[in-house]
Order: structure tokens, then sequence, then C-alpha cells
């Protein structure tokens, strides 16, 4: 299930890119004065995060840019449909707003939980043990 891994960082790759492009703008703008046009790049860079990890999951069946690349898709144990808050939740909160937190945390939890406490070679990760939802190939 190396896929998810590659996909996480296509996704991750892409939204830094995405986002640094607007934020530098936003930045130049500061820095000549142009406060509302540098407001407007700010909006821009949160409206394109937000349609990259939120909306994007929602509308194709819970695939992100990089899962649409590698032909995974995540869905819901129970089979249920997946819901804004969730995609919310799962893509923005937990994979990337906390990425420089969560990566080492994640590290540690695959190799302490799932490989020396449950010898698991699934390799569940954390929010998608919080989240109830699981990776699955398309």
């Amino acid at each position: 299930m190396m896929k998810k891994y590659v996909a996480y960082l296509i996704d991750l790759c892409l939204n830094l890119f995405a986002t640094s492009v607007f934020l530098f703008f936003q930045r130049s703008f500061v820095g000549q004065n142009y406060y509302l046009r540098s407001y407007y790049m700010l909006a821009c860079a949160i409206i394109i995060l937000m349609y990259l990890t939120v909306y994007l999951p929602v509308r194709t069946d819970g695939q992100t840019l990089g899962m649409i690349l590698m032909h995974i898709k995540v869905e819901n144990i129970d089979k249920t449909p997946r819901t804004f808050f969730q995609s919310f939740l799962r893509e923005l909160v937990l994979k990337f707003s906390m990425a420089p937190i969560f990566i080492p945390i994640i590290g540690c939890y695959l190799i302490v939980v799932n490989g020396i406490m449950k010898r698991n070679l699934r390799l569940e990760l954390p929010h998608d043990i919080i989240l109830n939802t699981r990776i699955k190939e398309c």
C-alpha cells in the first residue's frame, strides 16, 4: 500500500506549490503598500487550498489529485458516502495543516503500534482510524 504515501506526497507538494505562489504575491503586494491586493492573494491561497483538499475529494468520490494519479480512493468503512466535514477534517486539518507535527507522529505510530505491538503489516494511519475510513484501489 505504498500508493497512499506517494499520493500524500503528491498532494503535499501540489498544495504547497499552489499556496506558495499566492503567498509570494501576497507578500510582494504588502511590500508595495497594496494591502487590498495582498488580501485578495491571501483569499485566493485559502480558496485554492480548500478546493484541492476539501471540495475535490467530495466531488470525486474520495479522491485528491494524488489519489487520482495513484488510482486509490478513501471510503468509509461502513460504506456510507463521505461528508464535507470528513473531507475537511481528514485532508486539510489532519494531513496538511498539522503535517510538520503529524509526519513524525505517524512514523512513530507505525513503528510502535502497528509494527511492534500488533505486528500488523496493513499499517493503518491514525487519521483513518480516527475517522473510520480506509484506502482502497479503484
